[in-house]
């Protein structure tokens, strides 16, 4: 069940980033506050807790040092997917997405529909990724 409301949360976020390029701060909040007391209902320990603080924490400064070649907004749905998923499968996640959006970039760049300063939005990749490992049962 969680997972299919994590689908859900990435897919409104993809549209966001897709159609807009940017991820609302009111679904950021409301997903993280949701995940936060998804969290607290599953028991996580202490060490959960801070793992999932200092990524955070890293995820954003890497955003702040890259100049945003990763933007404030995937590292905040980083943060939320960490909160419903845990470290182990968001880290799946991430690099499932990361892997999908290699092999679109690659593919457009050889059919030559996108160059090498096309930005693409993540968030789309990140929910078609989920949706990847949920039918694989992975």
């Amino acid at each position: 069940m969680i997972k299919w409301i994590t689908l859900w949360i990435l897919m409104i976020a993809a549209i966001f980033d897709r159609k807009w390029r940017q991820i609302p701060g009111w679904l950021v909040m409301v997903t993280g506050i949701g995940g936060i007391f998804y969290a607290i209902a599953v028991k996580w320990s202490k060490i959960d807790w801070i793992v999932w603080m200092i990524g955070s924490m890293a995820f954003l400064s890497f955003c702040k040092m890259t100049k945003q070649a990763i933007g404030y907004g995937d590292a905040m749905m980083w943060s939320v997917t960490e909160l419903y998923l845990g470290i182990r499968e968001n880290g799946k996640l991430w690099i499932t997405a990361f892997l999908l959006i290699f092999l679109f970039s690659i593919a457009g760049l050889l059919l030559k529909k996108i160059n090498s300063k096309t930005l693409l939005p993540f968030l789309p990749f990140l929910a078609a990724a989920h949706g990847v490992l949920m039918a694989t049962g992975r």
